[in-house]
């Protein structure tokens, strides 16, 4: 006994050199971001994800398993409410040894019930009340049908659609008048709010002209292609296929040995041979062993730099000017620094005046940069407006590495938490079924974790509707078992029916 409680008496001095650096050096982070001009709302969100910062600096798994073997927190799940959590385990060893309850109530920016009571309010404040069945809300990115088929629209409502995307990147504003007005039809026939997610496509790297001789341009592993920001190319090195993009300051500073990904992963090249005109690129991997088609549009990553190109481009601009005159959210691409949502808010206080603080804005997460720089992302985006984030797995996966991803993903959830700042789970959720009409058994899981996030969305697909009322299903089944990281035990069906059996 003895030498438990001496095992006690170490965790216990641990927790207060712990708690005592993350308050101290929280504080100090907190004060750097310079609190008076956020928010109010947002005040105490900040300091807690100060504190967390601060926290996860120490390695706390050795700790973390010795507290559970004594039925104490582990702090696997202390987020959104990290000083809380810290003064309750101190204290509950307190009452253990019989100590004085040591409490440091001064530094309770968030209690444990403050900090998923705040997360849930500020969902609500960018997407309604959430559905009575489930935790997560349902978003459905709308395809060109929306605009000409109401009942289109009137289907992924019923099935259990909340928010509806439009992706600025595509159609035009004629287009995007439709589909508002067959939402709003559709929402106040059915009786159920939707929300409207307007999303800003910014910089993306695109590639804008595709020369080749080939009919349908394909390349496989080993093959080589140009990449070019001339517009006029005299010498194509040899190269049956060059492709053109728009970024003469960033092709002028490849390097051998960089990685160039293209239309999301699918190709994979590195830099081999660097010319006056552009790069020769060898392929490395490619999503289709037999060969992969190369079209123009598709988007390019050059993942081993930081990419400093203008946030808001004139077309992002002219598409905030026409959604001003509606209530939606606006999501914001290829964030990649804290100044990115300065000179954000600075345009948004030009189009919004007074109301800009009203606006509430999503970060989309998709470069190595917007991960890198997530917490002090968060801050500036929040310090002005409601915010949310989105985990943009397709162009993130690519930044990062698919290995990489499963890690980040998780990390992303962490530090949203931890800021009481909603998260919408993006990308291929559910894909196979929306355009098949079949899902496949892997995505089924990913939709079953999706479920962690305050939104999930599905991209656009010939099942959608079927694709909307699956993902309500799982959902729904779900969030009876699950609430973000917690498990919920329910009585279990097979429970019962083993006792039936024995008797």
């Amino acid at each position: 006994m003895n030498e438990q409680l001496e095992i006690l008496e170490r965790m216990y001095q641990k927790l207060l050199e712990i708690r005592r650096t993350v308050r101290d050096e929280g504080q100090q982070l907190y004060e750097s971001w310079d609190p008076s001009s956020m928010r109010e709302d947002f005040k105490p969100s900040a300091q807690n994800l100060a504190y967390y910062i601060i926290l996860r600096q120490f390695d706390l798994r050795e700790l973390q398993i010795k507290m559970a073997d004594f039925g104490l927190s582990s702090l696997g799940r202390l987020e959104g409410h990290v000083m809380a959590t810290l003064n309750n385990v101190i204290v509950n060893i307190c009452h253990i040894l019989d100590k004085f309850s040591d409490e440091d109530k001064d530094h309770y920016p968030i209690s444990n019930q403050i900090g998923q009571q705040k997360l849930d309010e500020n969902t609500e404040v960018m997407f309604g009340k959430p559905h009575p069945d489930r935790y997560s809300h349902i978003m459905v990115t709308l395809p060109p049908e929306a605009a000409e088929d109401p009942g289109f629209v009137e289907k992924l409502v019923e099935k259990g659609m909340g928010i509806a995307r439009i992706n600025s990147a595509h159609d035009g504003p004629e287009e995007w008048k439709k589909m508002i007005a067959n939402i709003e039809a559709a929402s106040e026939k059915l009786k159920q709010p939707v929300y409207l997610f307007f999303d800003i496509p910014g910089p993306k790297i695109r590639v804008d002209g595709l020369y080749t001789t080939l009919q349908k341009p394909k390349v496989k592993l080993g093959d080589t292609f140009f990449i070019t920001s001339h517009e006029l190319l005299k010498d194509f090195h040899g190269h049956e296929i060059v492709l053109g993009v728009d970024q003469p300051e960033l092709i002028s500073l490849l390097e051998e040995g960089e990685t160039v990904s293209m239309d999301d992963g699918e190709v994979v090249g590195q830099v081999v041979q660097v010319y006056p005109e552009g790069v020769s690129v060898e392929v490395k991997q490619l999503q289709k062993q037999k060969g992969q088609r190369i079209r123009a549009t598709k988007g390019i990553n050059f993942t081993d730099r930081e990419i400093d190109i203008d946030i808001l481009t004139e077309i992002d601009k002219k598409n905030i000017d026409f959604i001003k005159g509606y209530e939606a959210v606006l999501g914001f691409s290829f964030v990649q620094t804290p100044e990115d949502m300065e000179i954000i808010h600075s345009y948004l206080k030009e189009v919004y005046g007074d109301q800009v603080y009203d606006v509430p804005i999503c970060v989309k997460v998709e470069t190595h940069g917007a991960f890198k720089h997530l917490p002090r992302i968060i801050v500036e985006a929040a310090r002005h407006h409601p915010c949310s984030l989105m985990i943009a797995r397709g162009d993130l996966a690519v930044e990062v590495g698919y290995l990489r991803l499963s890690e980040v993903q998780e990390e992303i959830l962490w530090f949203a938490e931890a800021a009481n700042t909603p998260v919408i789970w993006a990308t291929q959720v559910l894909e196979s079924m929306s355009k098949k009409g079949i899902p496949t058994r892997a995505e089924i899981t990913d939709a079953t974790m999706a479920g962690r996030a305050e939104v999930v969305m599905l991209n656009k697909g010939g099942y959608m509707p079927e694709t909307v009322d699956l993902l309500n299903q799982i959902l729904v089944d779900n969030s009876k078992h699950m609430l973000k990281k917690t498990a919920l035990f329910r009585s279990l069906d097979v429970a019962h029916d083993v006792i039936k059996e024995d008797k």
